[in-house]
């Protein structure tokens, strides 16, 4: 059951300790950071976690994994563990996030990242998606969700991880990258929204796009998938009510 739902999830539990040493060694922990797990798993991440940062709150929806990892990890005076989804609240407050992403939902995800505000986060990432979300302007895996992460933060990739390193062992690469924010207005639900809905229309020119939003004149002759992330976000804004 346990091993179902998790592929349902696309969720391969991470269960190597020296891929999990170099995931906590990446934050670079001083030991007064909020950290927000999404995925607490076996806890094997969460266990080391918490001897680095101040605080973890660690969420897993899966009830069954969510009852054992409350029995291994009772230990840990400073973690909540949450039965919930944390996509679903806008409001919370952290200093670092860390997750072995379900790769079933890195999209929602990484949207849901840039609508936070924090101070860096350490992704595992399927190779593919990881390579979208860095795409340049024009390349073909570029995407809607490339124009959030690029506008929303500096990427860095930090070590691919070896397919034995998870159970079950997953059929893709993955990697682990850093997030930080970048120093611009974060997005909203309806910027997100509306950059999904103009990229369904990529390989055709901006002008038609006019008559919903107000484009620069400019850039009116050239394709949309070949608009650099802040023009697209600009475009995003101006809706016209």
């Amino acid at each position: 059951m346990i091993r179902s739902r998790r592929r349902a999830y696309g969720q391969h539990m991470l269960i190597e300790a020296p891929v999990i040493e170099r995931i906590v060694n990446s934050v670079c922990f001083v030991g007064t950071e909020s950290v927000c797990e999404l995925g607490t798993g076996s806890g094997m991440l969460t266990r080391e976690l918490c001897k680095k940062a101040r605080y973890v709150t660690s969420f897993e929806v899966d009830k069954i994994l969510f009852e054992k990892a409350k029995s291994c990890l009772s230990p840990f005076s400073n973690l909540a563990l949450v039965n919930a989804d944390p996509l679903k609240s806008l409001n919370l407050d952290f200093d670092v996030f860390v997750s072995n992403i379900p790769y079933s939902r890195s999209k929602v995800i990484m949207e849901w990242l840039s609508l936070q505000q924090f101070d860096q986060a350490i992704l595992m990432l399927q190779k593919e998606f990881a390579e979208k979300i860095q795409s340049n302007v024009g390349d073909k895996s570029y995407r809607a969700i490339t124009v959030v992460c690029r506008y929303s933060f500096h990427l860095r990739n930090l070590f691919a991880v070896p397919k034995k390193s998870f159970y079950p062992v997953p059929l893709v690469e993955s990697v682990v990258l850093q997030l930080v924010p970048k120093n611009t207005p974060r997005l909203t639900v309806p910027i997100i929204k509306n950059l999904n809905m103009i990229f369904s229309q990529r390989h055709r020119k901006a002008s038609v796009l006019d008559k919903k939003f107000r484009v620069n004149q400019l850039a009116l002759d050239i394709k949309i998938d070949h608009l650099d992330s802040d023009q697209l976000v600009s475009i995003a804004k101006s809706v016209i009510s």
